[in-house]
């Protein structure tokens, strides 16, 4: 139930840690723990974190509601209100049949979080999760 930031200039490397933690670039030097596992060996705590890290991502040729079904079926998950229910939360309810190259970049942002969120992460990494939203997508 924490919620941490990370405050710094660009360039201080907050993405670059976020990248780390992940695995999704390698590290040099030092160790990182999640969630009591130890980098390089955490596949069960990767799969317990959701994340967006840069700018979302997504298969520009589904919709809304395809990309949300693989993530599903990439993580198990056999509930298909678990979809419906991220789609709610993040307001792309009208949006779901859209194709993804056709959305807009807060629209693309919304469904990047609700990518993270779906598997109902303990641990859930956002960089810069406000970027592209308007006032009502950030609340």
């Amino acid at each position: 139930g924490d919620i941490y930031g990370l405050i710094g200039e660009n360039g201080a490397g907050k993405t670059t840690l976020m990248r780390l933690i992940t695995g999704l670039s390698p590290m040099q030097h030092g160790t990182v723990t999640l969630l009591g596992e130890q980098a390089g060996h955490y596949q069960h705590a990767l799969s317990r974190i959701g994340a967006v890290i840069e700018s979302p991502a997504a298969f520009e040729q589904l919709t809304v509601y395809q990309n949300l079904r693989l993530c599903a079926i990439q993580h198990g998950i056999q509930d298909k209100q678990a979809i419906t229910e991220a789609i709610d939360f993040v307001g792309l309810k009208a949006k779901q049949t859209t194709k993804v190259k056709h959305l807009s970049l807060g629209q693309k942002q919304r469904l990047g979080l609700a990518l993270a969120i779906l598997p109902r992460p303990d641990f859930l990494i956002l960089d810069e999760p406000i970027n592209g939203l308007d006032p009502s997508g950030i609340m």
